[in-house]
């Protein structure tokens, strides 16, 4: 989602329970428009991007993805903000500096 020239870029880190389906839970989040996600690692972590056109509905992703059955915790991992005329991003914020 973009609002105006501009698109947030979210890099999440979602725990997922050992007792989740995640054949379902993978479907269901590469499904989600603006998703991209991953490959589970061995420790039942699962790296996604999402894009959205502002904070607001950021948080309404992330509370989303939370809601979701096998879901543990979502966490955010940096938070990029593009300006689509440009080929340089306009802010890079790191999780440690928010």
């Amino acid at each position: 989602m973009v609002h105006g020239n501009i698109e947030m870029i979210s890099s999440l880190l979602v725990r997922i329970s050992p007792e989740a389906d995640y054949a379902w839970l993978r479907e269901k989040l590469a499904a989600m428009p603006g998703f991209e996600v991953g490959a589970l690692t061995d420790t039942n972590r699962l790296p996604i991007v999402i894009e959205s056109s502002d904070s607001a509905t950021a948080d309404q992703i992330y509370q989303q993805l939370c809601e979701l059955p096998g879901i543990l915790f979502v966490d955010i991992v940096a938070v990029f903000f593009d300006d689509l005329n440009s080929k340089e991003p306009l802010c890079i914020r790191n999780a440690g500096e928010i």
